[in-house]
């Protein structure tokens, strides 16, 4: 019975060790993937808001 390497992967990085234990190991390689890709970009506005929030934004220098 050959074991079965599961993995997910945003940036390819744990594909490529998830491929290389299937192969070391003789597994199955089977990808976990979201219904809904994630997307690449962030939202600025999420950042300026986090931003204006911040009680320490006066107080550094």
């Amino acid at each position: 019975m050959n074991p079965l390497v599961v993995y997910y992967s945003y940036s390819g990085i744990t594909r490529k060790l998830a491929e290389d234990i299937a192969l070391i190991t003789d597994g199955d390689l089977r990808e976990l993937k979201p219904q809904k890709p994630y997307s690449f970009s962030y939202n600025p506005d999420f950042i300026t808001f986090k931003t204006v929030q911040s009680p320490y934004k006066d107080s550094i220098h």
